[in-house]
């Protein structure tokens, strides 16, 4: 008898699991719907859970607050960006793999600036410490813009092509805090914006090539 009960219970957790993962993907997918109409500003909680069939109480029991879901949302278009820097970080020069990750940034945010705006203002309320820890469930613990970033950064200083007085997770925040405030001024404009960025702060990142030192030759 004894021998049959981890099997049960171990049984009655993966239900559970289970049942808490499909309310969460009803969530999600609700919440999707509702940030494309009538936005991510003019949905409420409540509408989430009218909409995903689910008790409100339990949307802020799984997910804490509406950010948290835009949150979730918003990791799962940022995730492969991780990936892909520290695939390119090793086998792409960092001035190239820099510009390239800017642009495809620029690209994932501008697809739905109204989400992506209303989640980073939560995650990082006066100013963007994204690395302190947090609860599963809240914004800060979820989304690491800045993160991709901070990977290239970090890499090329161990390269020698990034200035080593740089910190890399401070100098991924301040250049992914200036791009989408352009993206914000000039929401049409994503790849000139991109390239405009990259300019700005590879002057700054990149070190120097050593001048070269031209010796004059007296031809007397």
């Amino acid at each position: 008898m004894t021998t049959d009960q981890p099997v049960e219970l171990d049984w009655h957790a993966r239900g559970a699991a289970s049942r808490r993962r499909r309310t969460e993907d009803r969530a999600r997918e609700a919440a999707r719907s509702l940030f494309k109409s009538p936005g991510y500003s003019k949905t409420t909680m409540q509408m989430i859970a009218d909409r995903a069939g689910v008790g409100v109480a339990t949307l802020y029991k799984r997910f804490g607050s509406k950010s948290g879901i835009g949150a979730t949302i918003f990791a799962e278009k940022m995730a492969p960006l991780v990936a892909i820097a520290a695939r390119e970080a090793n086998s792409t020069p960092i001035e190239k793999a820099l510009s390239d990750h800017l642009l495809r940034l620029a690209t994932r945010v501008s697809e739905d600036l109204a989400l992506s705006e209303g989640v980073w203002a939560t995650a990082a309320p006066g100013g963007s410490d994204l690395w302190t820890q947090a609860p599963d469930n809240s914004p800060r613990y979820l989304i690491s813009l800045a993160a991709p970033l901070s990977i290239l950064i970090r890499t090329g200083q161990k390269r020698g092509e990034i200035s080593a007085d740089i910190e890399p997770r401070e100098a991924a925040e301040i250049i992914t805090n200036l791009l989408l405030v352009t993206l914000r001024i000039q929401p049409g404009s994503v790849a000139e914006t991109a390239r405009s960025i990259s300019r700005l702060v590879l002057r700054g990142l990149l070190v120097a090539p050593p001048s070269v030192q031209v010796t004059k030759v007296d031809d007397s």
